[in-house]
């Protein structure tokens, strides 16, 4: 660990570095030195990647200069319709708002990024996906709610679609965004857009699940 006066000396050597920093090979240099400065915040995150390609996926926080794209801000890569493991992020505290970014792991292209501000020592979902002509990131927070032998499912998908239960339709799921949790009593009783949903491979009543769909009707079913 490093002294705390070694600490604020790095804080105040960097105030005039960001006054000056314009971009290119200064703004590496301040960030090598806040690189020195001990992190100690962190959340976990795992990535579900919908994509048929590979990404690698950019972490940044808000206290360094350089682009996410950076390599040297490369957490992780995830192999195309996969779901990563657990994997742990750390920052600066009081530096809490996160770039996160996808780009295709063997060359680059198409790129997707946004900003949020994380909690410390939370858990995290990232969600790589397509949106009509462009790629899309998105992050929030897993949720444990678990009820005695039911399976407690949230729902994420690329567009809206019909979720029944049952037979029965009761709701629609709103692109891009994660929705509150059902409880199932079967494990085969969910389905989205008339996609019957498999939890009973994998789940496990009295547990909570999230539910990723896309368009094609691929699926996939991550413990939260």
């Amino acid at each position: 660990m490093l002294p705390i006066n070694y600490r604020l000396s790095l804080v105040s050597l960097c105030i005039p570095l960001f006054l000056v920093t314009a971009c290119g090979e200064s703004d590496k240099i301040a960030d090598e030195i806040l690189e020195e400065i001990e992190t100690d915040s962190y959340a976990d995150i795992a990535v579900v990647n919908t994509l048929d390609r590979a990404v690698s996926i950019h972490v940044k926080s808000e206290l360094f200069n350089r682009d996410v794209f950076n390599s040297d801000f490369k957490e992780l890569e995830v192999l195309a319709e996969d779901v990563s493991d657990n994997h742990r992020y750390e920052w600066v505290s009081d530096n809490d708002k996160t770039d996160f970014a996808i780009q295709d792991a063997n060359n680059g292209e198409n790129r997707a990024s946004k900003e949020v501000t994380l909690d410390d020592k939370e858990d995290y979902w990232v969600i790589a996906w397509q949106d009509g002509q462009s790629r899309a990131v998105d992050i929030f927070e897993k949720e444990q709610a678990p009820e005695a032998d039911k399976y407690k499912v949230r729902v994420f998908a690329d567009g809206a679609y019909t979720i029944a239960i049952a037979g029965a339709d009761i709701a629609s799921s709103t692109q891009g965004e994660v929705s509150g949790g059902y409880s199932i009593t079967n494990c085969d009783e969910l389905s989205i857009a008339g996609t019957d949903i498999d939890l009973c491979t994998i789940g496990t009543a009295g547990k909570s699940y999230l539910v990723t769909y896309i368009e094609s009707g691929t699926y996939f079913i991550s413990q939260e």
